[in-house]
């Protein structure tokens, strides 16, 4: 009833699905807001079964027309609708103004907002603006919305939050905060990265019967990494392969005091299935927390051309610091690296972001603090419009650009993608560096700087979630490298 969807839309886009729908499909007038307002009703009895008495917010667009269908959805199932309208209801038009009025003809409860407390009810639903504005909110929606999120009601709402920018995932001055959403023909981009996903706790995706013709018509925005897409990407071994064939992983870091972040680059690069994985270290180190890694001292560039030219794959960055023997390291590394073989994070962005070069297909993981560095901004701003930001540090650096963070995105300039997996427990320190030494692992065995960015960030999100499961908040990054090859399995097999 309520599908995941792999391929995410703009607000034009979704405009331009709804038009094909009508022509494509021969949908009658309205046909599409009658759906959607049954889906409504079919979702809102699924998630609160007990409720009766329920409050539709509705706007004067299409939006509010769906919460009209729904209103008179659950007037005829014997519930208690009670609507709350915001602007003019005279300039309607259209399929909303044909909802709104057979909703009057009900007789049931319909008042103008004018700035007081919301009546009390089971559920409230937001169906004020959804994917039709892309404006601060001001005047009487400001005051509606801060209305709903006052009230001690589970919210839903329909297509997007109030206040989320379809496109960006940031907020509009303020959102509504939902318990779920519903959102039709068209996933929205926005709310699968950033700040929208403190507004929108569950979501769900109704399609409502558009055809395939419809989908195939309109080039979506965005794509989401799913189990499929990463299953296709990872590698198959051969019964009588060696280590020697699943790729020799180097990593370069752990700067004096931070080896710890090298070691769990260089064993998460083995827990995704490379074969060899070289530290290199400005010094050597008394106890080796990884037996299984091979440590290499080096201290000048001279001695990394060897490294360099026998690697499959290079990370270079977790606990780098940023000291002479850093910057040596870094420019021995861009010097002598394969194209499409480099990974470089944490430290070594910011002296990239110091001395900006192009990157000839390397991936680099920023979080969004060291993205706002590599484009001179702020990490507010980035927040606020991480597909732009992922699109724009690619294209910038020509290099696939994986931005970290809830919703993280995965971009080479042109295409971007987005895993929605993971657990609010992976913020925490060293979660960055496992990632990294999962993507280089992954590139060692074979796959390109977009397929193993895309497998790598799915399958350390689902590898945190499996921790989080069991550890909640207290898990740690070694927890996430734990989990990685049960997750491996479970997709390879």
């Amino acid at each position: 009833m309520w599908k995941s969807a792999s391929q995410l839309y703009t607000a034009s886009g979704s405009r331009d699905l709804d038009r094909q729908a009508l022509v494509i499909d021969e949908l009658a007038d309205g046909e599409l807001m009658q759906r959607a307002g049954e889906s409504a009703y079919r979702l809102l009895r699924f998630r609160w079964p007990r409720a009766k008495k329920i409050l539709i917010v509705c706007g004067p667009g299409n939006n509010g027309g769906d919460g009209y269908v729904l209103a008179c959805q659950c007037f005829d199932h014997g519930l208690q609708p009670l609507v709350v309208h915001a602007g003019d209801p005279g300039k309607q038009a259209g399929d909303a103004q044909a909802a709104r009025r057979r909703f009057e003809q009900t007789a049931c409860p319909m008042t103008a907002y004018s700035g007081e407390p919301l009546p009390q009810a089971d559920v409230v639903v937001d169906a004020l603006l959804g994917s039709g504005s892309n404006r601060q909110l001001t005047g009487l929606y400001l005051q509606l919305v801060t209305a709903i999120n006052a009230s001690t009601s589970p919210v839903l709402a329909l297509d997007l939050p109030t206040g989320i920018d379809a496109d960006t995932g940031g907020v509009l001055g303020s959102a509504v905060n939902a318990e779920a959403c519903l959102c039709f023909v068209a996933l929205k981009q926005g709310l699968l990265s950033g700040p929208a996903l403190n507004h929108a706790r569950e979501l769900y995706f109704d399609e409502l019967g558009v055809s395939t013709a419809v989908y195939a018509s309109v080039v979506p925005s965005a794509l989401r990494v799913d189990e499929k897409q990463v299953r296709s990407l990872l590698p198959h071994r051969r019964p009588d392969t060696h280590k020697g064939e699943q790729g020799r992983v180097l990593v370069v870091g752990g700067n004096t005091g931070m080896s710890g972040a090298a070691y769990m680059a260089g064993e998460a690069a083995l827990r995704s299935g490379a074969g060899l994985v070289t530290l290199v270290l400005p010094s050597p180190e008394i106890s080796i927390p990884v037996p299984e890694v091979i440590v290499a001292v080096r201290r000048h560039r001279r001695e990394m051309t060897d490294m360099t030219q026998a690697a499959d794959a290079i990370v270079i960055g977790p606990g780098l610091g940023s000291d002479g023997w850093a910057k040596e390291m870094l420019s021995a590394v861009l010097d002598q690296y394969r194209a499409g073989k480099l990974l470089i994070d944490a430290e070594g962005l910011n002296l990239l972001a110091a001395e900006p070069i192009q990157l000839n297909g390397a991936v680099i993981t920023p979080h969004p603090g060291e993205a706002a560095r590599l484009l001179g901004s702020t990490t507010q701003a980035i927040q606020q419009d991480r597909y732009a930001a992922v699109r724009a540090i690619a294209s910038r650096y020509q290099c696939v650009c994986v931005l970290k963070g809830a919703g993280t995105l995965v971009s080479d300039g042109k295409a971007v993608y987005v895993c929605d997996r993971g657990h609010a427990g992976m913020a925490t320190a060293g979660a960055g560096d496992v990632l990294s030494g999962v993507v280089a692992g992954l590139m060692a065995q074979g796959l390109s700087p977009l397929g193993a960015a895309c497998a790598g960030i799915w399958l350390h999100a689902v590898a945190g979630e499996s921790a989080g499961a069991v550890l909640g908040n207290g898990l740690i990054a070694t927890d996430i490298m734990k989990s990685l090859p049960s997750i491996l399995r479970q997709v390879s097999s």
